[in-house]
């Protein structure tokens, strides 16, 4: 009984309408946000079986958020549901750009609010790609029979003024069951970038290190 009371509340919660003043993915906006700049949008959604959704990247919202930390959100409802009928499954996959200025990006945050009932599960698995093509990061977050899992961070193993993000999103029920994620958290933690009068004093502070380093060594050399 409760579970059939979950799959009647989640298949009502489809019908919600997306959080927020956000923009469609599909419209591949231009977002601004602490210095971050986030474009090239484009994204692919699937579906297979009853209650798959959403059926369109046009049902993907994308917006700016500055709590828990600067980035952006993605809000639809991902869902995938199944009472006595075949497999149902939804999936997304959403890449974008997103360029540092005055910072360089050195952390990606994921996090979503992903759930399920029965034999299901929600998932987002996300690569983190520099400008060369070649991969700097993955994290996953998951709601499934093992647990839930909803916030992952990659550390980066550099400064990086220039990311490509693939973000895949899945809900997945399997004869019985129903799972939904209405929420992605997108975030970043960036460092300054050095100011040149910073670097420049840097630069000095090494000349005059190595400046009395010589000294020393040549007064070594002339008291041998």
């Amino acid at each position: 009984m409760r579970f059939s009371k979950a799959i009647l509340i989640g298949a009502a919660s489809l019908m919600l309408p997306l959080l927020g003043q956000a923009d469609t993915v599909s419209s591949d906006p231009t977002l601004m946000v602490g210095g971050l700049t986030f474009n090239n949008f484009s994204c692919i959604s699937t579906q297979q079986g009853p209650g798959a959704m959403p059926t369109t990247c046009g049902g993907i919202g994308v917006q700016t958020i500055t709590h828990p930390a600067t980035g952006i959100q993605f809000s639809s409802t991902w869902a995938a549901g199944s009472l006595f009928s075949p497999p149902s499954a939804d999936d997304s996959t959403i890449d974008y750009h997103v360029s540092a200025s005055g910072s360089y990006i050195n952390k990606v945050g994921l996090s979503f609010d992903g759930w399920f009932q029965g034999l299901a599960i929600s998932s987002v698995t996300e690569s983190v790609f520099d400008s060369k093509g070649d991969m700097v990061g993955y994290a996953k977050v998951a709601c499934d029979l093992a647990g839930c899992s909803r916030t992952d961070t990659i550390t980066l193993n550099g400064n990086y003024s220039d990311l490509y993000i693939q973000k895949d999103i899945n809900t997945s029920s399997f004869f019985i069951g129903y799972a939904q994620t209405s929420n992605i958290d997108q975030t970043f933690g960036t460092v300054p970038t050095p100011e040149p009068a910073s670097i420049a004093m840097l630069g000095a502070g090494l000349i005059g290190v190595a400046g009395l380093l010589r000294r020393r060594v040549k007064s070594a050399a002339v008291k041998a």
